[in-house]
Formats: structure tokens, C-alpha cells, sequence
């Protein structure tokens, strides 16, 4: 599973097409770190983003059936005790949508907001495909065990 991690402040998902419209520290960072909470949505010049906020954590993503999950690591004893929870994560009950995302197309990158989307090196993105282009994203705070504490952003289709 290949993790990134923002420099300190949110990342950002978007369609991979608007990524050379972002301009990282040059004026979109500010507007990502002015949400609140661990989501919200910005529109970024031609399209909608997903700004993954709040401390800066190591971020994964994973495909299942019907969804893309992100995966946000607050603590756990190792990643391979983060990866034997989330064989379970199909079982786990999110609550309801937190908020809709249309990001115009299933081709996506999880980048630090920080970064200037014309400047991205590769260790620092991740390309992912949604299971559709609008999603809902239904957060989850879960604590499989004591020793662990994963943030869980599940992005379904929206209806």
C-alpha cells in the first residue's frame, strides 16, 4: 500500500485533469487550510476538490467493491496491523454522507495542498479511479482496537 503525507497541512483530491490548474502555495493552499473539520469541498478552476484537512496524517487509499477508501493513519503499532484492520473495513458502518463531490471525471490524484500541481514528483501523488465521478463521502473516527485509530473517508456514487 503506498502512503503519502502532506508537509503539514491538508491534501487534496482531485480530477487529474484540473491538477495543472492548482497552484499550491501560490494561492490555493490558503483556501484549503481555511476548512474546518476533516473534509470540505473547493472548486478549483473548472471543477470540485476534496480537501482532506486536519492533522497532517499518513494517507493510503484503498478499492473495494463499490468504493474508493481513504485511509488516514492517526496511530497503529505497524502497518501491517493497519492493513490486517482494514480486511475488516467492508464490514464497518459509516454513518451517513458528510457531503457530495463532483469532480467531473473517475481519474483522480491525492496530492499535498501544498504543492503546485505543474511541480508534483511522483512519490507524492497518488493516482487513484473513483467508482464514479460524483461521490458521496461518508467519514468514519474508528478504533479497531486500543492501539489503533484510523480515519475512514469512504467515497461511493452518488445518487
Amino acid at each position: 500500500m503506498k502512503w503519502i503525507q502532506s508537509t503539514g497541512g491538508p491534501l487534496i483530491l482531485m480530477a487529474r485533469d484540473l491538477v495543472p490548474r492548482w497552484r499550491g502555495c501560490d494561492g490555493d493552499y490558503e483556501r484549503a487550510c481555511e476548512i474546518e473539520g476533516w473534509l470540505g469541498v473547493l472548486e478549483v478552476e473548472g471543477g470540485q476538490a476534496l480537501v482532506l484537512n486536519d492533522d497532517p496524517m499518513e494517507t493510503a487509499a484503498l478499492a473495494t467493491k463499490d468504493s474508493l477508501l481513504m485511509v488516514r493513519w492517526c496511530y497503529a503499532q505497524s502497518e501491517d496491523a493497519v492493513l490486517r484492520h482494514l480486511e475488516r473495513a467492508n464490514e464497518v458502518d459509516f454513518p451517513v454522507p458528510d457531503l457530495t463531490v463532483d469532480f467531473g471525471s473517475r481519474s483522480v490524484v491525492l496530492i499535498d495542498a501544498s504543492a503546485s500541481g505543474s511541480d508534483l514528483q511522483g512519490e507524492k501523488v497518488l493516482r487513484l479511479e473513483l467508482p464514479a465521478a460524483k461521490c458521496e463521502v461518508r467519514t468514519l473516527d474508528w478504533e479497531p482496537d486500543d492501539a489503533t485509530n484510523l480515519i475512514l473517508h469512504s467515497l461511493v456514487p452518488a445518487e
